[in-house]
């Protein structure tokens, strides 16, 4: 799949947080744009990670929106699309001081053991290297190779993706950045990650995060809600 990403940050300090009222009428927008494989808008919440308590700089906001191509992602981020809304500062009042930025990626989606889902408020986990690497392909290949499959022991762990640089055309007035890597894993609630995070295999995830090929920049760990559009 190609995902499209879109963030909002507060880098004034000016942001009381997005609305719940101006999420509500983002996700009316994205549910008329087609053809959508999923999409998934994320809030920030407490941390959950006791290696990364510092949620003071996580996005307000992230939109993630996945399709089956870049035909059709193309064609949704024309300026005469319905994303094109998301740049009219009045329809969403709360978003005008928030600073936004796009990205498109190659998404994979690898298998999980899922264990029965419970009723609390899913909890996406988003990890952005923000790069360069010394040597991206060997960057890619070693954690493909060794920290994907670590991740996909994590108990709880209901999804884990992983997503890689692409390129593709948006004409939308929103400045573009570009990640070495992100990944996303998903748990049925706070608690459910939380024991994830205190266990034996996060403490392997950490000694393989220390053997990580030579790469430059920040590493953000930020866990969101998670609400699903499509």
């Amino acid at each position: 799949m190609i995902t499209w990403f879109c963030e909002w940050r507060d880098v004034g300090g000016l942001s009381t947080g997005v609305s719940d009222s101006d999420v509500r009428a983002i996700a009316s927008l994205v549910r008329i744009c087609k053809p959508i494989e999923s999409a998934t808008l994320m809030r920030p919440v407490p941390a959950v990670d006791p290696h990364y308590q510092d949620t003071s700089k996580s996005s307000c906001l992230v939109m993630q929106i996945d399709f089956r191509d870049a035909l059709s992602l193309e064609s949704a981020l024309t300026r005469s699309g319905p994303l094109a809304a998301l740049c009219e500062p009045m329809l969403f009042p709360s978003l005008s001081d928030l600073k936004p930025t796009q990205e498109v990626m190659l998404g994979r989606n690898y298998p999980v053991a899922r264990r029965a889902q419970s009723e609390g408020q899913e909890i996406a986990y988003l990890v952005t290297y923000s790069g360069p690497a010394q040597d991206e392909l060997s960057w890619h290949t070693s954690y493909l190779a060794r920290h994907r499959v670590v991740l996909t022991k994590l108990v709880g762990i209901k999804q884990l993706e992983i997503f890689t640089p692409a390129i593709a055309v948006s004409g939308l007035p929103i400045p573009f950045v570009r990640s070495l890597q992100r990944n996303r894993t998903l748990f049925d609630s706070a608690d459910a990650m939380m024991e994830a995070m205190l266990s034996e295999v996060r403490t392997e995830l950490r000694s393989d995060f220390e053997n990580f090929p030579p790469y430059e920049g920040e590493a953000r760990h930020e866990p969101h809600s998670l609400v699903r559009i499509v």
